[in-house]
């Protein structure tokens, strides 16, 4: 189906013991989109199992005979592991563990990691139908990710097939919804089809029905601190609208998100983010470091952070705003 090597499809590039027998990958459309490629790459039965960061305190524990880990934390029994995070690493002497190699792979400056992963595998074998087969995933996976769609309103509300599919992650936190997607991209199904299956379009639908009243509540709750778009809804039982700020406030540098979460071992999250309409991919405050310490993470221009209680939240919440507004100290921590 790939068009590999006949030697890289019989396991011969990479011995038989180097192929993963179990695949772990993280939730998301991004994580996904992964796990999928290396499914249409070795072309095999694996065990798929989707992660999510609530997993970071035990992670290490885990034991990973035989499995690959993408667009997930660094674990050093990973077989294979790539990841585009600059928090990746649990512990920094981690990093120490990690050794570039055709296997594994960590590169901050993808925009998403399919499209990491392919290059990797590019340089060892032949993977150009495979990058034919996935070439809207990949595209698509990088705008998600990466925040690098068109405008605020095709963030919030666009209606593309392949952010329709996203939209159905973002209402479903079913594993089995994650598993069946990767089996139909790795397939070669186009998002238009995977969009309009019949286990997908109804969470969708739900979705954007519900994320039509979230914007109702955020509009009346947002307030303007300086270049910072702030908006708490802690107290709302309403799904989290990641670039809603910007849908009601476009120009504004920053979004400090403060909600209740709908699911998950964390009650309250907030979201920090840089507006990527505004910003450039140097924006001058590291978000991922920011949310560091407070206990989260991210990348430069994303950040998060889990919390036990509404009042904590809240409050961190707000401490964070009024240092974005505030924000050239922030730039000399960085």
């Amino acid at each position: 189906m790939n068009g590999l090597e006949p030697a890289a499809r019989q396991g011969e590039f990479w011995p038989v013991q180097e192929i993963p027998r179990r695949i772990l990958f993280h939730k998301d459309f991004d994580g996904i989109c992964s796990a999928a490629l290396l499914v249409a790459f070795f072309e095999t039965e694996v065990t798929l199992q989707p992660v999510h960061y609530g997993l970071k305190k035990s992670w290490l524990r885990k034991k990973l005979p035989r499995a690959a880990v993408v667009d997930f934390l660094f674990h050093p029994d990973a077989l294979w592991w790539f990841d585009h995070h600059e928090t990746t690493f649990v512990e920094p002497s981690l990093q120490t563990a990690y050794k570039a190699d055709a296997r594994h792979r960590w590169d901050t400056s993808y925009s998403s990691c399919p499209a990491l992963i392919l290059d990797v595998l590019g340089e060892s074998v032949n993977v150009s139908s495979l990058a034919g087969t996935m070439s809207e995933w990949i595209h698509w996976s990088s705008v998600i990710d990466g925040a690098e769609y068109r405008d605020a309103e095709q963030a919030v509300l666009g209606s593309e097939p392949a952010i329709l599919v996203n939209q159905a992650l973002a209402q479903s936190p079913s594993p089995n919804l994650r598993t069946l997607l990767v089996h139909k991209i790795a397939q070669g199904l186009e998002p238009k089809a995977v969009a309009n299956n019949g286990a997908v379009a109804p969470h969708w639908s739900t979705w954007r029905r519900r994320t039509s009243q979230a914007l109702a509540v955020m509009e009346r709750r947002l307030q303007t601190l300086g270049p910072v778009g702030f908006c708490d809804v802690t107290d709302a039982e309403i799904p989290f609208v990641r670039y809603g700020v910007y849908y009601f406030v476009p120009d504004v540098p920053y979004s400090v998100i403060a909600y209740k979460s709908q699911r998950g071992p964390r009650a309250y999250w907030i979201s920090l983010s840089a507006n990527p309409w505004v910003n450039s991919q140097n924006n001058p405050v590291n978000l991922g470091a920011l949310a560091g310490h407070y206990g989260g993470g991210g990348r430069r221009n994303v950040g998060a952070i889990g919390l036990a209680s509404r009042s904590k939240c809240r409050s961190v919440a707000r401490e964070i705003a009024v240092k974005l507004s505030e924000d050239s100290a922030l730039r000399e921590e960085d």
